[in-house]
């Protein structure tokens, strides 16, 4: 028995070994060269128009922008709070950049941020979301213009809680409209798409939701933990996480139903992910773009008569595996703090971890307090294996 105790005690103290290293690590890895934006594609229009989700024989999207899709925005709609300063592009009404206020890249120069989303092709990694519909038409897609009564939104003193409005551009008989509610300390915001049928007729159409990003897996490094990592997309069917293989949808791009799932797009210490309605089934579809994959969520067809109103929710999360806010997101969103094989030791002394890290306030020290415990914890058996 005491074999076994001692084996149990050598595991737990390899796995606060791997994540002390784990923290040296990201605070002392030297920051990553700054991207440079690819050229313009020379057929913006049409590239644009090809990552519009289809319901069925849908036609073409209308009055498509002339400008690249990895166009920085002309004039983006800024939004900071106390833990994030976002860009929302008016072209979509979307989220298209987002650096995390509490996280620099490298403790040595606090004021480069890490940039978890962006616009630029090499490092595209964005947000979009809208409306589709089954006739011809304009639609409240993420190619059309939006407006917001603000340029700039910040989360005041005292505030706990921050709301951006914008509203379709276009002048029909549909009434479209996007709100985002950020709150203080969070990195969930929550999304809400709100349509308002004017017209004379039916409108029949489906809500929907999508994470656009370009795949560049690291290179493996014995130097960086970050390169041994998990980076790229991920699904939740409601039961099951699983890591996408971006060369397998390549040739064989993933659809299938859910109800209560979520899709995001990971890497070693932050995630994005887009959390759709979970009372009803959704289709999950995962296609690639030229080097980018497309994670996508497309609610059931909605049909709304002459005067009546649809709100589909959706929560976002841009930020760190912080997992109390993980959990509070989504079901199973937690998943993506992937321990491996060493989940049945490494969760509860993360837990035990970030308990002490509460009243001690530094890692390192945390780490240290963690490892005595265990050997207190173990003192006695220690003593008799010794003997």
């Amino acid at each position: 028995m005491s074999d076994n105790f001692r084996t149990l005690l050598w595991m737990s103290l390899l796995a606060l070994a791997w994540l002390n290293y784990a923290a040296w690590t990201s605070d002392y890895a030297p920051a990553p060269a700054p991207s440079q934006a690819s050229p313009a594609t020379t057929d913006a229009a049409a590239d644009a128009a090809a990552t519009l989700p289809e319901l069925g024989a849908t036609p073409a999207a209308p009055a498509s922008p002339t400008e690249s899709p990895d166009a920085a925005p002309a004039t983006p709609i800024r939004v900071r709070t106390d833990v994030l300063d976002v860009w929302i592009d008016p072209r979509g009404g979307d989220l298209v950049r987002a650096d995390l206020l509490a996280y620099p890249v490298d403790k040595e120069s606090p004021d480069v941020l890490v940039r978890l989303l962006d616009f630029a092709a090499e490092t595209r990694w964005v947000f979009q979301s809208g409306f589709r519909q089954t006739s011809e038409g304009a639609e409240a897609n993420h190619l059309a213009s939006y407006t917001s009564a603000e340029q700039s939104y910040v989360l005041a003193n005292g505030q706990d809680t921050l709301v951006v409005e914008l509203n379709w551009a276009d002048t029909g008989p549909l009434n479209a409209r996007k709100r985002y509610v950020f709150r203080r300390g969070q990195y969930r915001v929550d999304l809400s798409l709100e349509l308002e049928n004017n017209a004379a007729t039916p409108w029949q159409g489906a809500a929907y939701v999508q994470l656009d990003r370009a795949h560049h897996p690291p290179e493996r490094s014995y130097l960086s933990v970050d390169s041994y990592s998990y980076t790229g997309p991920v699904l939740y069917d409601g039961d099951r996480y699983e890591k996408l293989d971006v060369d397998d949808l390549r040739s064989e791009p993933r659809t299938q139903t859910v109800t209560a799932g979520w899709l995001a797009s990971i890497e070693h210490h932050f995630l994005a992910a887009a959390v759709p309605l979970a009372t009803e089934p959704v289709q999950f579809e995962a296609v690639t773009r030229g080097e980018n994959y497309v994670l996508r969520a497309l609610s059931e067809l909605r049909s709304l008569a002459p005067g009546e109103r649809l709100e589909y929710p959706v929560a976002l999360f841009v930020g760190p595996k912080l997992q109390d806010q993980l959990a509070a997101t989504a079901e199973g969103l937690e998943l993506t703090v992937d321990y491996g094989f060493l989940t049945i030791l490494a969760q509860p002394l993360f837990w035990l971890l970030d308990q002490v890290h509460g009243f001690v306030g530094n890692w390192g020290w945390s780490i240290i307090l963690v490892t005595l415990l265990i050997k207190l914890a173990f003192y006695k058996l220690t003593q008799t294996s010794g003997r």
